[in-house]
């Protein structure tokens, strides 16, 4: 099912996705005080895209008109990164939030820094707009 975007959806579309500036992005790096296992935090992720549609919300443009729609839920392998330092793990969060573009609307990915663990999360503004 396809859901048609609002007007001022459809003003910002083409700056939106195709420029995919991380200007619109909204992000966020999750730690925890303990190493998990990147199965752990993989199925974590899982368990949230699944149970939260809003997550898999994507784009297509059918005959040059935007529409939204919920894609079905595939188990992922989230990337894994392992970081010396936190200046790291900042600078790589940096440069996957600004890569966000396309139809999926959310991206994220696990890491190891330091004596804890964690991710990051990168979630497009109109998964945002779903929420508020």
């Amino acid at each position: 099912m396809y859901y048609d975007f609002i007007s001022n959806q459809k003003n910002f579309y083409p700056l939106n996705i195709n420029g995919a500036d991380g200007l619109w992005n909204q992000s966020g790096i999750i730690c925890f005080n303990k190493n998990y296992t990147y199965d752990q935090l993989n199925s974590a992720l899982n368990s949230i895209l699944k149970d939260n549609e809003s997550f898999r919300c994507c784009v297509i443009d059918k005959n040059n008109s935007p529409f939204s729609y919920i894609s079905e839920f595939e188990y992922a392998d989230f990337p894994y990164f392992e970081f010396e330092t936190k200046h790291e793990l900042n600078q790589t969060a940096i440069r996957f939030a600004n890569q966000l573009h396309g139809n999926k609307l959310f991206k994220a990915f696990i890491f190891k820094c330091e004596n804890f663990s964690g991710f990051f999360a990168n979630f497009h503004h109109l998964i945002i707009h779903g929420y508020s």
